[in-house]
This record gives structure tokens, sequence and C-alpha cells, in this order.
């Protein structure tokens, strides 16, 4: 500064302070240029650290150190120091927001405004009109680098603390009771979707100050706690952009809150407890735990997850630690992610997991890690909640932040390459002689014989209406007793069948079945067990907590699963990815049950005939189990098969009626029987398949050819014990004890008639039909040997 410069001049002056906006106004802020071209909002600052929460630069201490006022310029002077007192007492009332605004969706650059929370309040109160969401623009309740939201862009500090509320069953004026009785300093505004019989509303608290991303959790996680805990998800994603405005023919409100912003009450303390993110552990506000059953439960999930960690598990942390070396700076993100290491203490993995968490302060903490030596708190610190998982989600969160989650950036992507370098030299320990690897061999352990192995896991496919709830009664059933199926001995197993869809239907039905069969009630009691209620699989915390409770009644032999996706978090059946994880925790699921056979109802996919049904998921799930079951119902009748996919020699298609069952002596509130359908054994021993047209032509001529053939003892051979295997294991179906040289077979097609024409056009009639009863699965051949599926 100039020493000729008046004070005056100082207080005045553009190069030294920013002008304050009008009272409740609103100041777009326009980053200065710098002569490289970047932006920098401090060029004329002095002192950086004197600058406030709101960005307004004052000066240094020297810039006051000039020549006193003249006698001429005392009452002007008098006047700006009153006006700026007073703004300052303004904005201690009514802190300004700093917000970044985008005018429609795709716009990737916005501009930043300082608002105070009362002219803020103003404008989401009385917005603007738009004739549809897509036509609103946005708001970001942050300060962004270069005002941009770019992929990867982290905000520089969040300004305001929002969360949406999208269930459709707390209104507004509960939610407003809610804050008010907090306390909580807050605005209230409905959004796009909301409806008066179905409310969605968005809440933005106010902030004192500005806070850190990371900081940002912990309020949203006590705005949440003060509403019940009733936040979606995707609030606690700092990246978010948010609508703002009325969308024509949908009714707005608006309602602001009187109180304190959050911050502040947190730091005098509140009195209830934080909530976060849905899935997530939940925070107390205190470290004792709430009761011993709680204290049990999260004993035995952390001991659940230290179970499956391998040399592979600290190899992973050792880059993940490295992702998140950001949270060493601060000591609140620093010791939650010690607290999160802490959950390796008294394992065999207590030594390395030290050794780790070590490092990693000493390399990237600041002088206050130092101060506080890693071993003494180790030492005295014990496991909590938190564990390991925390550190690998941060570090996918960090990745999605800075864009390279899926790439070769990503810290997975270069653990698992480090991973592959470090264990190549001794992949020679894969490769044993034939000896060793065949000693440990054990045969295949039946639940019911050729169809269900102990330990795979099947699907079976039927559509809607076709007879999969019914048919895997009959056999649960039967395996609970033991009872032989379809010509097929049963080995008496205890069942686990896990009701998804309609729990009181499945009720009748084993009721029926029960009565049906001549199964009494202590022949199945301790023999078969269901749920009440469906529950996630693929969702690590409920997918535990029923492996306890389930295990105290196993080990089981077969589980059923009714239906797969009725017990899936996923939101759609088709996505492959969320198919693929339903599949791997149907099998988490299987080894502490006992490994039984379990099998997964399915739906199956658009447009399923007999011969394509696939369940849904595609390739990732049928990829991902043993076998691939199907059944088909026409008039009452379902045929019970199985797909190429299926591990083991197979079977033949078996046949259930679906039987019209009254339970006697139970009426229903119109004093009308109940009446419920099982799945019984049919006596049709016709060996087309059901659902197949009726065969006309040359493929009928050929196929009832076959058939005399088999009949024929001039025709029909007997297949040696070494053939019958072979066939069997290339074909993946049970070969049959007799069956008909492909030359006998076209000599009696040609007896029959299959072609009016000479030997050329019968022998192309001939090779057509038999191709075609190959391809449809109704003909089996071996090395010129042919028999009917149905003959085994």
């Amino acid at each position: 500064m100039k020493r000729e410069q008046s004070f005056i001049d100082v207080m005045r002056g553009d190069t030294a302070q920013k002008q304050m906006p009008p009272e409740g106004g609103i100041e777009e802020q326009q980053p200065a240029v710098t002569s490289g071209g970047g932006t920098n909002g401090n060029d004329n600052m002095k002192d950086t650290h004197l600058a406030d929460a709101h960005g307004h630069d004052w000066e240094s201490i020297e810039d006051y150190l000039c020549e006193p006022a003249q006698p001429e310029e005392f009452e002007q002077l008098d006047t700006e120091v009153r006006r700026q007192v007073a703004q300052v007492i303004r904005n201690a009332h009514d802190p300004l927001v700093t917000i970044t605004r985008f005018a429609y969706l795709k716009e990737t650059a916005g501009k930043r405004h300082d608002v105070t929370w009362t002219k803020l309040c103003e404008v989401l109160a009385n917005p603007d009109e738009y004739a549809s969401k897509e036509n609103m623009p946005l708001l970001k309740f942050s300060k962004l680098p270069r005002n941009s939201r770019t992929a990867g862009t982290v905000p520089e500090n969040m300004t305001a603390v929002v969360g949406d509320y999208d269930d459709g069953l707390v209104t507004v004026d509960e939610a407003v009771e809610r804050l008010s009785t907090a306390g909580i300093s807050a605005a209230v505004y409905t959004t796009a979707r909301h409806r008066p019989d179905s409310p969605r509303w968005r809440v933005v608290a106010q902030l004192a100050s500005p806070v850190t991303p990371d900081e940002y959790a912990e309020y949203l996680d006590l705005v949440n706690g003060a509403l019940g805990g009733i936040l979606a998800g995707e609030s606690w994603e700092t990246s978010r952009s948010y609508f703002y405005g009325k969308v024509r023919g949908v009714e707005y409100r608006f309602e602001r809150v009187t109180g304190l912003p959050i911050d502040i009450l947190a730091v005098d303390g509140v009195d209830w407890a934080p909530i976060g993110k849905p899935g997530e552990a939940a925070k107390t506000a205190t470290t004792e735990r709430t009761s011993p059953a709680l204290d049990e439960d999260r004993d035995f999930e952390r001991a659940i997850t230290l179970s499956k960690v391998t040399d592979r598990t600290l190899h992973d942390l050792e880059f993940a630690l490295e992702a998140i070396k950001d949270r060493a700076v601060a000591r609140g993100p620093w010791n939650e992610t010690f607290l999160a290491m802490v959950c390796f203490k008294g394992t065999e993995h207590d030594e390395r997991a030290r050794s780790l968490i070590e490092g990693w302060s000493q390399t990237h903490g600041l002088n206050w890690c130092v101060k506080e030596p890693d071993d003494t708190k180790w030492d005295r610190e014990n496991a909590r909640d938190i564990t390991y998982t925390s550190i690998f989600k941060w570090a996918d969160e960090h990745d999605e932040k800075c864009g390279v989650l899926k790439t070769g950036e990503s810290w997975r992507a270069k653990a698992k390459a480090a991973w592959g370098e470090k264990t190549a030299p001794v992949l020679g320990a894969n490769v044993v002689p034939y000896t060793e690897f065949t000693s440990s061999m054990e045969p295949p352990s039946y639940v019911w014989h050729r169809v269900l192995q102990k330990g795979c896991l099947y699907a079976l496919t039927a559509k809607w209406g076709h007879g999969k709830t019914a048919v895997m009664i009959t056999v649960a059933m039967h395996v609970a007793t033991g009872r032989e199926l379809g010509g097929h001995q049963v080995k008496r197993q205890r069942v686990l069948y896990l009701c998804g869809e309609n729990p009181a239907d499945v009720q009748l039905r084993t009721t029926a079945a029960a009565l049906k069969f001549g199964m009494e009630p202590s022949e199945l009691a301790g023999q078969i067990f269901f749920t009440r209620r469906p529950f996630a699989l693929d969702n690590d915390v409920e997918l535990k907590r029923f492996v306890k409770e389930a295990s105290a009644f196993g080990p089981f032999g077969m589980a059923v699963i009714d239906t797969g996706p009725a017990h899936s978090s996923a939101e759609e059946e088709n996505d492959n990815r969320e198919m693929h994880k339903l599949a791997m925790a149907m099998r988490d699921l299987m080894e502490p049950l006992g490994n039984p056979a379990t099998v997964a109802l399915m739906h199956p996919t658009k447009e399923a005939t007999r011969d394509n049904l696939q369940p849904r998921g595609g390739g990732a799930f049928s990829g991902s189990i043993d076998g691939e079951l199907c059944a088909w119902q026409e008039r009452g009748q379902v045929e019970f098969f199985h797909r190429t996919k299926f591990r083991g020699p197979g079977f033949e298609p078996m046949r259930f009626e679906l039987e019209r069952f009254e339970l006697p002596g139970m009426e229903d509130n119109f004093g009308e029987p109940v009446v419920t359908v099982l799945a019984v054994e049919s006596d049709n021993d016709d060996p087309a398949p059901i659902g197949r047209k009726p065969l006309t032509g040359a493929v009928g001529v050929a196929y009832r050819a076959l058939d005399a053939a088999l009949g024929d003892m001039k025709t029909s051979r007997m297949l040696d014990a070494a053939f019958a295997g072979e066939a069997s294991n290339a074909l993946n179906c049970p070969a049959p004890e007799a069956a008909v040289h492909v030359d006998d077979w076209r000599a009696m097609a040609y007896d029959m008639g299959i072609s009016d024409g000479d030997g050329e056009a019968k022998k192309k009639a001939f090779k057509r039909a038999r191709e075609k009863l190959i391809a449809d699965s109704m003909v089996k051949v071996w090395k010129d040997m042919c028999w009917l599926r149905g003959a085994a």
C-alpha cells in the first residue's frame, strides 16, 4: 500500500476488499483470470488465513497502519465504518450461502452466487413455473472449482445440508414438525414427483459456515436422525445437483423452519441419535452398546466379515489406503480409518494390519499423527462396528469422484495387477500329479437320485401359472420324508423353504400335500422349515442375520428359494450384474447351512417357449449355477425336465398333474370349501414332450419308425455298460438299455412310407426328419445308435 493513500481509499478500494452485497441480495462471483489463463480469486489478498468462511478477503494488519484521516474526511469515514459494521452484524444473524446455479440439466459450467439464507428461502418459496422437470434449472449448495460440475469434480466445500425424501408416506407438515422439535433452521419444499397422496420433498438445512465434503455426511446424519431416518440414500452423494422450480400442474409447497444451523447445534450437543445412509451400520450418539442382543449381532457380523480375510485382502488394503491418503490429513477421517483397521486386532492378521496403518500414518499424516504413536493407540483401542470393508468403500468413492473407478488407474486394477505379479512365481504349487489330484475325489451325494445333488445350485424356470411352486412343494415334502418320487430314490433330509412371494399360499399347499400324500405331522416335525417373510439375500447384513437364525435348525439337505427375485434387492431382473450378485449370494447362503441342494424358482425371459426356458439375468446368472431345471404346463399336465446345462448324467423328463385339492373341514368367509392346487405324479406314459406340436409328415413317420424299431427284437440292440456310460457322459443324459442302429431306423422309415418319391427323395426326407428330431431333443444319437429321449 502506498503511504500517501488515505484510509477512506483503503475502505473503498476495489483492490483491497470485495463489496458486500446489498442486504438480502445475491452477489454473483466472477473468478479473476490470470495471465496464464487460470483463475485466482485471491490475487489481491495479503494474508489468506484471514479470509472468513464466506470468502470475504480482509487485509492484513499492516494495511491499516497509514496516516490518520483528515478532518474533512472524518464524516465520510464514520459513515463507511458504520455501514460495514452493520453488514457484519447482519451476516452474523443471516449468514451467506454459496450456491452454484446451472441453467439446465446438461450444462456443466455454472454461475456462483453468495446469497443470504433469507433470500435463498424467498427464492425457493416463490419459484418460476416450468413445463416439466427436465426444463428446470439446478442448484449445487457448494463451491466448485471453476464453477464446473464435470465428471470427477470434487466440491471445495458444502454450504448447506440437503436431503431428499421419496417414500411417499411422511408429509411436509410432519417433516416440519420434526425439524422444529429438533430446533434445526431449514427449508422444506416439494419436488417434481410430489403428489398430495404420495409426498416427495427436499430439506435444505442451514449451516453457519461451510464444511468439507468429508464432514458433510456427519451433519446429514444428524438431520436424518432428527427426521427419523427417512432420507433417500442418494442424499449422501456430495456430487449431486438439485432441480428447483415448480412443474406446471403439480402442487408446490414451501415451508421455512426457524431454529439454529445444524453445525451450531452439533457443537452444543443434540438429544437424538444420528442416522447414517440406508444400508450402513447405524450410528449412535454414545459409544455404549444399546443392548446385549445388538452387541451379539454386531460381534457375529464382524466375525463373519473377518472370517473371509485372506492374504489377498491385506494386499488390497495396502492399495486402498494409498488411494485415500488424503484421509490422513484431518484428524477425524484419520481416526475413523484407524478404527477400521483395529478390527484385525487379536486376529492372525494383527501384526500386518498394524504395520499397514503405521506406515500409512507416518507417510501421509501431519505432525499430530506422530504425536500419538500408533502402536500405543492400537493397544488402547478395541474393535468397533466399523471394519476394513469401509476402507474399500472409501477408496471406491474416491476413484468414482476422480472418474477412474472402472479404469486401469483405479486402486482395484492396480492391486489386481500387483497381486498377479506377486503370485506368478509360486503358480507351480497349482499343478499336481494325477494321483494327488484324484486322491481327494468324492462321489456325488444325491438328495433326489440323478436329479438333485447336495452342494449344487439349480434354477427352476417356468412361466407364471406353470406349476413351479406346486412341483417344488411336492419335491420338498418327499425329501423331508424320504419317499421315492418320479421313479428316483430320495434320501431323507431336512428341508428349508424360503417363502418370498406368498407364504399364505405355501401354508395351504403344504397342509394339503401332507393330507394328499399321507404324511403324518410326526413324520414332518423337525424335517421341514419355512420362512415367514422374504429378505434380501444379496444384502450382506440381512444374509448374515438369516444364516445365524437358520443354521440353528440345520444342517439342511435341500433348500428352496421361492422365488429368487423375491429375495433380491435388485430393481430389475434382467440386470445381468444384479442377477450374478444374487447367484453368488445364494452360494454364500449354502455353505453355512450344510451345502444343501438349492433350487431357486426363477422367471423366464420374455416370450419364452418350452425349448428356451432360461432364467432372467442371461448368462451371468446361468453361468453361476450348476443346473437349469424347467417346468412347462399344458392342460393341467406339467413336464419337469432339465436343459443342456446340468451337472451329472441327468434324468428323463417327469410328468405331474395339477390336481385341485379340497381341504377337509376348512371353509372361507363365504362358507365355501378351501381349495388349492397340488402337483401329483402323472400316470401318462406318452414319450412325446408336453408342449410339442403334433408330429406330421416325414417327421411323424420317422418318430413312429424309431419307436417301432425299438420295439422290434430284430432291430433293437442291447447296449453294454461301457457304451452306455460313454453315451451318458457325452450327451449329459442317461443312456437306455437298448437302441437302434441308424441304418435299421432308416429302413423302417422307408417301409412306413416316409416319402412317395424314389430312393434319393426318401434319403433326403429321412435325413431332414432325423435332424429335426435330434434338434428338438426328441431323439438321442451316439455313434450311429439311436433312441427316443423317453426310452431311457
